[in-house]
């Protein structure tokens, strides 16, 4: 049975994070990168694949999300030859944990994003996705995983490629924040629709980002039912700084909870990522096992469409360039820009968040906002302006008008417009 079929009448529990497990139990001891360790110390690569096994895991992971040449700082046959080896590590971990009850163990072959700052052209990230994903695949992989990405764009012709080389199934999962929204601007809302839509990708998440309080607040305002199997991997919360290092503090029993709540919301994969080790996919097989986790029926909660047709105006970047000259870092003169965004006429702003997003991906220089044009009620421009430029940091420019407010009104707006910095 293949994992696609598995999927079809049970919730899968995959492992949890492997880079911060491994860091913390050799961080001090060790000086290789977790996925350096698959070619020099491949027997730590495999005690935390077993620990993850051991722990109940019916998908672990390949030690491969940064196994790229700008991480690595390798050239492209080290890479590969990385990738092999850690796909024989995690399937002998598998082979070797699962063949004593019997239970089936697949593998992922896990592809992280190349750095943004790697000084890749689009051409050269798209040509080494491939390169990765193709060695996965003939390793035997029971499914590729595109993990933690802010966009699909980069991995269109990646996974269309891939299935047209062998038919293996295909996973990305996406990495948005508290307010939903990738670093590339895409809210979860609009990427878990373009992904819907893609008949080359059999499987979508969310995994990072955000720990599990906000990973359910966010997975209750989408329609996860998207006719593909699904999996959620939060965080085990948010990191702190102790002695110059990131440590997630143990957050075991508030992770288990939100996650019995993830899967009653319909996920099919449910595991964890930055901060949870092999003890939190235990207490999950715990809940499993005793049913409080179960696979329940798929819950639509509020179903609100982006506007697709502004998402993509914005992104092909067709905006015109108008207003006062400036100098930029060079001493070169150029023209700002600024984009007018109406306040909603009602409490649903969707649309405006999505459209600022997209905006601050197109480097506008300010964002202006009308106040109740055309004598119609709207939400207030000075509060919705100081929303955006919380959300998005960029800068915003409320509107006051006149026409609707007397002397006293007007003063107290802008009293607490300067409140509020």
């Amino acid at each position: 049975m293949n994992i696609l079929e598995s999927l079809k009448d049970k919730l899968l529990v995959a492992d949890g994070a492997f880079g911060t497990c491994y860091v913390g139990m050799y961080g001090e001891q060790g000086t290789v990168a977790p996925e350096l360790a698959n070619m020099r110390h491949p027997e730590r690569v495999l005690e935390i694949h077993k620990e993850y096994v051991k722990a109940g895991a019916g998908l672990i992971r390949t030690n491969t999300f940064a196994a790229n040449t700008a991480s690595l700082d390798a050239d492209t046959d080290y890479v590969i030859s990385n990738v092999r080896a850690a796909v024989k590590l995690a399937k002998q971990a598998a082979d070797g944990e699962a063949g004593t009850d019997h239970k089936k163990v697949y593998i992922a072959g896990d592809i992280g994003p190349i750095p943004a700052d790697a000084g890749l052209t689009l051409n050269e990230r798209v040509s080494q996705y491939k390169l990765l994903g193709g060695a996965m695949q003939d390793m035997g992989v029971d499914i590729i995983w595109f993990e933690t990405f802010p966009e699909f764009n980069v991995l269109e012709p990646v996974v269309k490629h891939l299935k047209a080389r062998k038919d293996t199934p295909v996973m990305v999962s996406f990495c948005v924040n508290q307010f939903g929204y990738s670093n590339c601007g895409f809210s979860a809302r609009a990427l878990l629709s373009q992904v819907a839509g893609n008949q080359d990708v059999d499987c979508v998440g969310f995994n990072c980002g955000v720990g599990p309080y906000h990973m359910l607040q966010l997975l209750k305002k989408l329609d996860i039912d998207c006719g593909k199997p699904v999996s959620v991997m939060p965080n085990a919360g948010y990191p702190k700084f102790t002695q110059s290092r990131l440590v997630f503090n143990d957050n075991k029993e508030g992770f288990i909870d939100k996650i019995q709540d993830i899967a009653a919301l319909g996920a099919d994969i449910i595991g964890g990522c930055c901060g949870t080790n092999p003890e939190y996919i235990h207490q999950i097989m715990e809940r499993v096992k005793t049913g409080d986790i179960a696979k329940a029926a798929k819950v639509h909660v509020e179903k609100v469409q982006a506007d697709s047709a502004v998402k993509d105006n914005f992104l092909k970047g067709r905006l015109e360039r108008g207003g006062a000259a400036t100098k930029n870092a060079d001493g070169h003169k150029h023209k700002l820009i600024a984009v007018e965004l109406a306040p909603p006429v009602d409490v649903n702003d969707q649309k405006l968040l999505d459209a600022a997003h997209i905006l601050k991906q197109s480097h506008v220089d300010v964002v202006t906002f009308p106040d109740s044009p055309s004598g119609r009620t709207r939400a207030d421009s000075i509060l919705m302006a100081e929303k955006v430029h919380k959300e998005t940091g960029l800068r915003v420019m409320p509107h006051l008008c006149c026409r609707d407010k007397n002397a006293i009104a007007i003063r107290g707006s802008v009293l607490g417009a300067q409140l509020n910095g």
